[in-house]
């Protein structure tokens, strides 16, 4: 093969733009598109075949990719989605398994995030609370502690109202 035929050959690994001749040539496995987004390759369009065999942990083959998804990163991005693509996949039972756990899950925080809404409430009216817990402990609340208190508790009401939005 001479210099040239190899320069030219897409195995290079440089970039190249997309004839007719590439849109009509009959390609492997997923055709004449980006490996990465999947985009269907037209005259004209930017294109590269990435090398992928690398020898340094699996290999899910080399494939070819565009200009928006190709960048230095692009063979470490294309092994995270190839682990992720080819991890074990589980089953139907599996899979409705961890939809009756996330139901359950979802169940528990709705409740909690209802009980502190009511406990938010409850801080609203703060003097009549405060009044009847000191009374609980055999205590009196007056004057300028209950007016402090009550400021504290109305801090402390809008402060958490506002990280629950």
């Amino acid at each position: 093969m001479s210099e040239q035929e190899s320069a030219d050959r897409f195995t290079n690994q440089k970039r190249r733009i997309a004839t007719e001749r590439d849109v009509a040539a009959r390609w492997g496995g997923g055709g004449f598109g980006c490996g990465m987004c999947g985009v269907r390759f037209e005259v004209g369009d930017g294109w590269r075949w990435q090398y992928a065999n690398t020898g340094d942990g699996p290999s899910y083959g080399n494939f070819l990719v565009c200009d928006k998804c190709d960048g230095p990163d692009v063979l470490a991005r294309w092994k995270e989605a190839g682990a992720i693509a080819y991890a074990p996949h589980a089953d139907e039972m599996t899979l409705g398994s961890a939809v009756v756990s996330l139901r359950a899950e979802l169940a528990t925080v709705t409740a909690e995030r209802d009980a502190l809404k009511q406990a938010l409430e409850d801080i609203a009216e703060p003097m009549k609370g405060i009044q009847r817990e000191a009374a609980e402990l055999g205590c009196k609340v007056n004057g300028m502690m209950a007016n402090g208190l009550c400021q504290d508790a109305n801090w402390l009401r809008d402060k958490a109202r506002k990280a629950l939005r």
